[in-house]
């Protein structure tokens, strides 16, 4: 049997959805990505974006970037939050221990959340957005492609709701 809503339900596209435009979303270019330098020092991330391997600190420091040349009236949480967490994390680093409040990332695989030991310094916190493997599904590869992240993503970011 069916899940059937009780009232008739629009669906949501993603064109319809995204809160960036094309030109929002590509607001730089490579060389200014090379020239870009976050507000903290992070020399130990640095050195994981040196590997063949893709980096989380490139991407983060991506959208660092494309954050900082959107305009203020286009975000819904700080600007420089992809910095701070970077900051945050360097100082990790440095300190061998997490810096979240609340006992760390919650302890579920795939889930976490949280919020900065030094609200002053690093004004960052963030809320899980589950994504559920839909039942009878072989193998997470074969469902979640870009499209099927992004399309959430952009739900939650433009509500300001994760969950």
């Amino acid at each position: 049997m069916a899940f059937e809503p009780k009232e008739p339900q629009k669906e949501i596209k993603y064109q319809e959805a995204r809160i960036y435009s094309d030109a929002e979303l590509h607001n730089y270019t490579e060389e200014e990505l090379k020239k870009f330098k976050i507000k903290h020092s992070t020399p130990m991330c640095d050195d994981l974006e040196k590997g063949p391997w893709p980096s989380f600190v490139a991407d983060t420091k991506r959208l660092a970037l494309h954050r900082r040349k959107l305009a203020d009236n286009r975000m819904l949480i700080d600007r420089d939050v992809a910095e701070d967490l970077l900051g945050q994390l360097e100082l990790s680093y440095e300190h061998g221990e997490t810096h979240w409040k609340h006992g760390g990332i919650v302890g579920v695989f795939g889930y976490g959340g949280g919020l900065s030991e030094d609200t002053q310094t690093f004004r960052i916190n963030f809320r899980p957005l589950p994504i559920s493997t839909p039942s009878g599904s072989i193998s997470r590869e074969a469902i979640f492609t870009t499209q099927t992240i992004s399309e959430p993503c952009v739900i939650s970011g433009s509500t300001g709701e994760a969950g």
